[in-house]
């Protein structure tokens, strides 16, 4: 049971009872009366489908930006998990200045979802990459594999991050242009650059 049913419920069955048992209205009137109650605080105590200021219902494709946005969220959130996990400080300074990166695209996007179905293949394939890419080497690492394979995967994983980090920066910098940027080249390239770096599980 969700929490809007639960009040909900208990604010209608106790409307039931004052207007039943103390004010001895008709057992079917007080019943009518409280389920009309019960669908208005369900309703109200609905949280908001939006993000930012706009209501995700009134657009087309809603439940797709919406879709794809918690799962940009979510990515996001992996990447700032393994990034606190890092003990190459080096990669750890690049990841650290990608998510900076991510969290303003974020903040762009709150602003205006409308962009957000515009942006599907950056969010679906680079959000997710860079997420798989972070947390490929973290898991290499804790393997204890030889410190020269460490050291030659540290590195493959730290030019794929680069490459991200400008990818990123161009959509950032394209969202403030009002236009998206073609990014086939850039996927071509980050996959060849990513087999170098292991396979990502």
């Amino acid at each position: 049971m969700t929490r809007q049913n639960l009040w909900a419920g208990i604010l209608s069955s106790l409307a039931f009872l004052l207007m039943f048992l103390l004010f001895k209205w008709y057992w079917l009137i007080s019943l009518l009366l409280a389920v009309g109650i019960f669908i208005a605080v369900y309703l109200i105590s609905q949280p908001a489908n939006k993000i930012g200021n706009i209501d995700l219902d009134n657009l087309k494709n809603g439940l797709e930006i919406k879709d794809l946005y918690v799962a940009a969220q979510q990515d996001l959130q992996k990447m700032k998990e393994d990034h606190q996990a890092l003990a190459n400080s080096r990669l750890k300074e690049q990841v650290q200045h990608l998510i900076q990166i991510a969290d303003d695209i974020m903040l762009y996007l709150a602003d205006h979802p409308r962009e957000i179905s515009k942006s599907r293949h950056f969010l679906e394939y680079y959000f997710d990459t860079a997420a798989k890419i972070i947390n490929n080497y973290h898991q290499i690492h804790l393997t204890h594999i030889s410190n020269q394979k460490l050291e030659q995967i540290g590195q493959k994983t730290s030019e794929s991050v680069s490459l991200l980090d400008q990818i990123f920066t161009k959509q950032l910098e394209a969202y403030h242009e009002d236009k998206l940027f073609a990014l086939e080249i850039e996927t071509d390239l980050l996959e060849k650059t990513i087999k170098l770096g292991g396979d990502l599980r």
